[in-house]
């Protein structure tokens, strides 16, 4: 999926007025501010601008295209080329003189919309680092006007500006999921309005499977001589690459690779990108014989991010945090150490691709599901000293803890296989500021594309 935007620079022309209105009258400055007098400044700015925007597309972690850069001096301007604004993703505005009425147009599109200013990157000095927030923000008032979230103002940064990009990139994948829930919502107290509350923050589309749907679906696919020959392959494969199996038998194995055969072409069929298991402790396993821990471990490595225990509002910070970090992300429960600054958390499953989905796979232990002591369950090694990004949502939606660690060690506690101890700046500040209860984690620092991100979506971000 690509992520498109067009981007334009403004221009102050006295032979086009009005440059802007003033009080319902057109009004025309003394002096203009910044380099740009003529438009060959800008023209060559825009030169400058196409190499620095080709270096960001670079370092880019997803598909992003750049098109346009139009020079326009009125508001009429902007909507010439208003096919081209309405079909991008976002726009960027570089504010090289006087906007007039430029940005008011631009905005009127309703699109995620970047005011890029500069100061001391590179020589040309833009006029709107004088007036962006008395003018245009604040609306030459003493109040703050603007409060749209989709728009930004940058100065200089464009470590900044790929961060934003990157939150609206992942919103953008959010508008377009589908999720497939197996089973009815399950989650916490509130599961319908964990439900509603993801749907409503992230746009997500659900459809849903009933469980006896799937137990016929599973009647089938244990009789089906192709699926058993593929699911036999699979199940090898799976065990080979182990570091040990301990507790699954070489039936268990075949069985959960069959249940994830038939939860992936389901997936498949309903034109879904996500899914989330209901009942994973009684309605799953008693249906196909192991819980769905290793069918959620071999999705999240195809991209399609997989949750457990129908809990929404936990599989909307899964979806954001993937989306931002183009990586698998863990979900898991947490133990929160108020005094030792140190956090333990665990499943019983755990993608194997968490470097990235080009990267190597982790090293694995094939388990039983720790509380039912039954079917296969993964148990990832993780790195000592890896740095990671934790997110713990509300069940509302309305807030999302973040916070970043480093993995200490693999643990061997009696709870769920896949546990690591992790070491965080504040679990005391952690512990006063929990919301919700499952949390997610990733590989990797993101905790600035998560405020961006959050900001978007109206959740408030509390950083720890």
């Amino acid at each position: 999926m690509v992520f498109n935007v067009r981007y334009l620079f403004t221009h102050y022309e006295a032979a086009k007025p009005p440059f802007r209105m003033r009080f319902g009258q057109p009004a025309t400055p003394v002096n203009l501010w910044g380099f740009a007098r003529t438009r060959e400044d800008v023209e060559n700015e825009r030169a400058i601008v196409e190499k620095e925007l080709e270096g960001l597309k670079k370092k880019s972690p997803f598909e992003i295209e750049f098109g346009g850069g139009n020079i326009i001096s009125t508001e009429f301007e902007v909507f010439d080329i208003s096919k081209e604004l309405s079909e991008a993703d976002a726009i960027i505005v570089y504010g090289t003189t006087d906007f007039a009425n430029i940005l008011d147009a631009v905005a009127a599109f309703n699109l995620p919309t970047i005011v890029f200013i500069k100061v001391y990157l590179g020589e040309n000095l833009y006029e709107q680092a004088e007036v962006i927030n008395p003018r245009f923000l604040r609306g030459e008032t003493d109040q703050l006007v603007i409060k749209d979230p989709n728009i930004h103002v940058i100065f200089d940064d464009y470590d900044r500006l790929l961060r934003v990009l990157t939150a609206m990139n992942a919103i953008k994948k959010a508008r377009n999921t589908r999720v497939l829930c197996l089973g009815a919502p399950y989650g916490w107290q509130f599961r319908y309005r964990e439900v509603r509350a993801a749907q409503r923050k992230l746009g997500l589309k659900v459809s849903y499977v009933t469980y006896s749907e799937f137990t016929e679906l599973i009647r089938r696919a244990s009789k089906d001589a192709e699926i058993e020959s593929k699911a036999e392959k699979i199940a090898t494969e799976t065990s080979q690459k182990a570091l040990k199996v301990v507790e699954p038998s070489r039936e268990d194995l075949v069985k959960a690779v069959t249940a994830y055969l038939v939860v992936e072409k389901l997936v498949k069929d309903r034109n879904a990108n996500a899914v989330t298991v209901s009942d994973c402790f009684s309605a799953f396993p008693s249906i196909t014989g192991t819980p769905a821990c290793m069918i959620l471990s071999k999705l999240n490595d195809q991209r399609i991010v997989a949750g457990c225990e129908g809990d929404f509002n936990t599989l909307a910070a899964q979806l954001i945090l993937s989306y931002v970090s183009d990586r698998p992300v863990c979900f898991l429960d947490p133990i929160v150490h108020p005094e030792a600054n140190k956090v333990i958390v665990a499943h019983c499953t755990s993608p194997l691709l968490m470097e990235g989905y080009e990267g190597q796979k982790k090293p694995y232990i094939l388990r039983s599901q720790d509380s039912s002591n039954a079917g296969v369950a993964v148990q990832l090694v993780h790195p000592e000293g890896q740095e990671v990004t934790l997110a713990d949502p509300s069940f509302d939606l309305e807030k999302m803890v973040v916070t970043k660690g480093k993995i200490l060690r693999n643990t061997d506690y009696p709870i769920c296989r896949n546990q690591i101890e992790v070491e965080v700046a504040d679990s005391k500040k952690l512990w006063e500021n929990w919301v919700g209860f499952h949390w997610v984690m990733v590989y990797g620092d993101y905790i600035e594309e998560m405020q961006e991100a959050c900001k978007m979506l109206g959740i408030e971000c509390i950083v720890v």
